[in-house]
């Protein structure tokens, strides 16, 4: 398992996010906050600062608390709800399987959420794939 640098982080969360279906991004807070969100709804933040690259994603609040314990380079979310999001920075066990997880489970969290037309649009583009 490679620990991945803060660009590399970013670039494997930029990735899952745009694998995922009907997922869009954007700047609409500022320039240095690309937003992913799928339906309308925010999963994941990228933030555009060389002196702090990290993600902010959506988690269940138990599993952000194992997280943090577990992780130096995890915190609660800087800009959303403490309790239900959480920054990932570069360091020790943050790997790119690791970001991949986080940035899928936290499309899924919204996923779960959604009203059922923007689920079966979704459901009807995994099924095209």
């Amino acid at each position: 398992m490679s620990i991945l640098n803060g660009q590399q982080l970013q670039r494997a969360a930029r990735h899952t996010a745009d694998s995922l279906p009907e997922v869009m991004s954007g700047y609409p807070f500022t320039p240095h906050l690309a937003v992913y969100k799928v339906a309308g709804h925010v999963f994941l933040i990228v933030t555009e600062d060389p002196d702090e690259q990290i993600i902010t994603i959506k988690v269940e609040p138990a599993h952000a608390i194992a997280l943090i314990r577990e992780h130096a380079s995890i915190e609660a979310g800087r800009y959303l709800d403490k309790r239900h999001w959480m920054s990932v920075g570069p360091g020790a066990g943050i790997a790119a399987s690791l970001i991949d997880d986080l940035v899928r489970g936290s499309y899924e969290l919204v996923v779960e959420q959604m009203n059922r037309s923007d689920l079966d649009r979704i459901h009807r583009k995994l099924d095209e794939e």
